[in-house]
């Protein structure tokens, strides 16, 4: 029999549950609240807060790649998956008194580790191992705070469940989230853009010592109150017999707790690795995802009724077409559509996972064992992000892994738990809920790895309102876009993009969750039909607000028709379909299923977003699992919708479809690849493709081409892309005025890139190439050969360019280089700190004095025109716009280099006065960036 032993030892009131003994007796009750909580909620704060920071604060030692943010939540990842063990391994083998004091003796040694400022010692060499040494030098500084930390969460609640009765130790759990999402959001809009980033290290390291107080406060009540085990007089209350449990049942339900966290662990790093990539590693973007992240875990953990398998099923699905959609069109997508996006697809998929975890979880008891195995997750999911991927694949395909694996888990998740046969009520609890018993407001679960769902299934009339609810959204959804957003998708600004269709699924989501928690069809109607007029109000005063003029009365008319007239048809059937039996609604949800999910195929091979040898997996898949489950009910006399086959058949035909889909899009990305490799600076492709002017070898780095050089010999020997004779370093290098007077030049290039550069060298000129990432030193012989045909000197220095020229400029040592080329991208992202002011002084420092100074700034999102403006009034030098246009003739791209100099004679030349292209008189005013504070707010286009 499952218990809970109730006793009184001396004048104390005392409850055992398992063989825990556990105090409920209050002596200055609230004190002891606040001393905990406090304690908490700062641990979580400084958790998360002393992530981005100490990003920050060696993004510029590895070369400002978004790897370097991926390697640090691999080490984060890992050492919260040791602290979980610590604590899990301290609270099963010691007394709370033993375990305070253990937890005493780690804080004093991590005292000693304080302040956490990296050393300038840890800065690389060209030979090192990126992610080694980045591990290591995390570990060193940051490692044994963040250690303490860490396990400080799990084993304070372990302590207070010990000291409070009936109080649950997961709103300390959901306390503890609510800090480190105030860490994440407060840092790059609070602490970065207004504290220099040395003096944040020594701030955090203040509040480290102000928690170390707070622990001590906690653990010295701890060891004045352990109690001895022979106090207890046990009263022993039966609470029914818990269902037996077979090894391998837990043993599977564990694996899917750890399968559910490393799915979600993946999707955070995989998504921050696409928006890095594209845009810029700052801590904008690491913070964003990992917000978004956290904030599941609070939604969900704070209580279960906020996660309904309808609403957020509902949710995966659509979000698992539109991730399918941003692997395509992740290009041509503005910044704020991608990040609007790509956060939308991660929450939802993350939603799933973590409520799936929520739904699952055990007796308290197992706290945490139960963290342990979602720590464990988690950092299995930054192993594979950050070093199994780089390994195995040749591109960015763990985002398609993460996508098709959160489906796949959250649909295992529902089949194991037979989601077809519980019914959700309106407070979002399930029927297999009821073996739950309370003590006070304390839920404890009698069965903690698997609950047999009832045997039959007593329909809720609120399922069928919810699905009419969703066709109808879908129906008005579509309306929209077929009338307001694709007509006039032109027009549109890349935020009106993300404002109109993100507001009108806002409301479709509220009314979603209204639905999902409400079972009266009278509030229902009345919900729909205001959420329509609302849409059709909002839609027509945004157009008229942003777009005067645009939608004629006659769109409007079809636009009321259609938002109005479908809710009009959801009220009507959903009045006929509650007068029914609960039979035909049975019957109409799964032949709506079925339907729904093969006309949603057929549209999809009708605008050819899938091919037909597609859809024939997925038909296949759908009969084989149909015909299975159908032949399996009829030799074990089992009811076919009690077994769920008309439930997870399509759902195993859809996950198919879609894996299917995600590997075609992989099988296309690489079809003109000659070569591809991948390694900690990311995705290099070689691609053999032709155009006009013949055939041509050119390199992307992930999804932006960085140069190409034509096979035959007569275009070979020319410079194209962005490095044309008309571009501005083509003027810089042949309008020089050592050029003209026939003088050898010394020309620097941050970027090696195809080695494009190295076509305008002649004999006496030395050009000297300062490039991180090896495999483009590789690539620039083997397929290219500029450099080979150059007859200039050529000299290659491996590694991050202000890291070589600063030590360079500490022995005294300047390269004279007359012209220095800016030109290192990490796919279409910008390295900041090679745009910084301290970088800038670098750079002066190896320049002639009459040196000119060139930056490329050709970007799809960022204006970087402010910033060398500022960079040019730093220098006292003038800043000159060179904008060039594609000429296919001649193989140029277009693009735009900003000129640096005070070289009088070179800005007097007739053709630099020709081509400066002038500022204009509303231009963003000048933005200086320096180490500490570099904003891209202020540079978006």
């Amino acid at each position: 029999m499952g218990k809970i032993a109730l006793g009184v030892a001396n004048g104390r009131s005392m409850v055992e549950i398992g063989s825990f003994p556990v105090h409920a007796r209050v002596i200055g009750r609230k004190t002891v609240i606040v001393r905990y909580s406090f304690t908490i909620f700062l641990s979580a704060f400084l958790l998360f807060q002393v992530q981005p920071m100490i990003g920050k604060y060696i993004l510029p030692w590895f070369g400002g790649g978004p790897a370097v943010w991926t390697t640090c939540m691999l080490f984060f990842q890992m050492l919260l998956l040791v602290g979980y063990l610590y604590a899990h391994l301290l609270s099963t083998s010691l007394t709370p008194r033993r375990q305070a004091v253990a937890h005493l003796v780690l804080l004093l040694v991590t005292f000693t580790l304080l302040p956490v400022a990296p050393s300038t010692g840890w800065k690389p060499t060209s030979d090192e191992s990126p992610i080694a040494q980045i591990l290591l030098l995390l570990l060193a500084t940051v490692g044994g705070p963040y250690f303490l930390l860490s396990s400080t969460g799990p084993l304070m609640q372990r302590w207070f469940s010990w000291t409070f009765v009936g109080r649950s130790p997961y709103r300390l759990y959901a306390l503890s989230n609510v800090g480190s999402l105030l860490a994440l959001v407060s840092y790059p809009f609070v602490f970065e853009p207004t504290i220099r980033l040395y003096d944040q290290v020594f701030i955090w390291s203040a509040a480290y010592v102000i928690f170390g107080v707070g622990l001590c406060w906690c653990a010295w009540k701890i060891i004045q109150t352990q109690p001895t085990t022979d106090e207890t007089k046990e009263l022993v209350l039966p609470i029914g017999k818990p269902r037996a449990v077979s090894k391998s049942a837990a043993v599977c339900r564990m694996l899917l707790w750890v399968g559910l966290a490393a799915c979600g662990s993946i999707c955070l790093l995989a998504t921050t690795n696409q928006l890095c990539m594209d845009v810029a590693p700052v801590p904008f973007l690491w913070v964003a995802p990992l917000s978004v992240y956290l904030l599941t875990f609070v939604i969900t953990f704070d209580n279960p009724r906020w996660y309904d398998r309808r609403l957020f099923g509902t949710l995966l699905v659509v979000s698992a077409v539109a991730g399918c959609w941003l692997v395509q069109q992740t290009l041509d997508a503005p910044i704020p559509i991608q990040v609007t996006a790509y956060l939308f697809v991660m929450f939802a998929c993350c939603m799933a996972c973590h409520g799936e975890l929520v739904r699952s979880r055990p007796d308290p008891r197992y706290l945490t064992r139960y963290y342990l195995l979602i720590s464990l997750g988690g950092a299995i999911g930054g192993l594979f992000t950050a070093v199994v991927a780089p390994l195995w694949f040749t591109g960015f395909w763990e985002y398609h892994v993460a996508l098709a694996g959160c489906c796949i888990l959250t649909g295992i998740a529902w089949c194991w738990d037979r989601a077809w046969l519980n019914r959700t009520s309106a407070n979002g609890m399930s029927e297999t809920d009821s073996s739950r018993i309370m003590v006070a407001d304390w839920p404890v679960k009698v069965c903690s790895f698997d609950q047999s769902p009832p045997r039959k299934y007593q329909w809720s009339t609120s399922a069928m309102p919810f699905w009419i609810g969703v066709i109808v959204s879908i129906f008005q959804c579509w309306i929209v876009i077929a009338l307001v957003y694709m007509p006039h998708l032109d027009v549109f600004l890349p935020m009106e993009h993300t404002i109109l269709l993100g507001v009108i699924g806002l409301i479709h989501f509220l009314v979603w969750i209204w639905s999902a928690r409400s079972d009266r069809v009278s509030w229902w109607t009345g919900v729909r039909t205001s959420s329509a007029v609302v849409q059709l109000i909002w839609l027509v005063a945004f157009m008229y607000w942003r777009h005067p003029g645009i939608l004629s009365v006659a769109d409007i008319i079809w636009l009321a028709l259609g938002i109005l007239g479908s809710n009009a048809a959801g009220l009507v059937a959903n009045a006929w379909l509650s007068r029914v039996g609960w039979k035909f609604r049975l019957v109409v949800i799964v032949g709506g299923l079925q339907m729904a999910i093969l006309c949603g195929v057929v549209w999809l091979i009708c605008i050819h977003e899938i091919s037909i040898w597609q859809a024939a997996w997925f038909g296949v898949t759908y009969c084989v699992t149909q015909a299975s489950g159908i032949l399996f009910a009829r030799l074990w006399s089992r009811s076919y919708l009690n077994d769920g086959t008309w439930y997870w058949a399509p759902l195993a035909s859809m996950l198919t479809l879609m894996s299917i889909y995600l590997y075609g899009v992989v099988q296309d990305a690489g079809a003109d690849v000659e070569y591809s490799t991948r390694n900690f600076y990311g995705v290099l492709q070689v691609s053999l493709v032709e155009d006009i002017l013949g055939e041509q070898y050119s390199l992307n780095h992930g999804q932006i081409e960085h140069g190409f050089q034509y096979v035959d010999d007569w275009m070979r020997f020319e410079p194209t892309g962005y490095y044309g004779y008309d571009s501005g370093i083509g003027l810089a290098i042949s309008q020089h005025p050592r050029r003209c007077k026939t003088q050898g030049l010394s020309v620097g290039v941050v970027g090696l890139g195809v080695g494009t550069l190295a076509s305008y060298g002649r004999r006496g000129d030395r050009f000297c190439f300062y490039e991180i990432n090896p495999e483009v030193r590789s690539l620039s012989d083997r397929y290219f050969t500029y450099l080979d045909d150059s007859p200039a000197e050529k000299e290659i220095l491996m590694g991050d360019a202000r890291i070589l020229m600063e030590r360079e400029v500490e022995q005294g040592v300047s390269r004279e280089f007359d012209i220095l080329a800016i030109d290192a991208f990490s796919g279409d992202s910008i390295p900041v700190h090679l745009l910084t002011s301290e970088c800038i002084n670098i750079y002066r420092h190896h320049l002639k004095p009459d040196g000119i100074l060139a930056i490329h700034i050709s970007n799809r999102y960022l204006d970087l025109n402010p910033v060398c403006r500022a960079l040019a009034q730093h220098l006292g030098w003038k800043a000159i716009r060179v904008d060039t246009e594609d000429d296919d003739s001649i193989g140029n791209y277009s693009a735009i280099w900003i000129l640096l100099t005070n070289n009088r004679e070179f800005l007097e030349l007739p053709t630099i006065k020709n081509v400066h292209w002038p500022w204009e008189s509303d231009e963003p005013a000048p933005l200086l960036w320096t180490d500490d504070f570099a904003s891209l707010w202020q540079v978006l286009k």
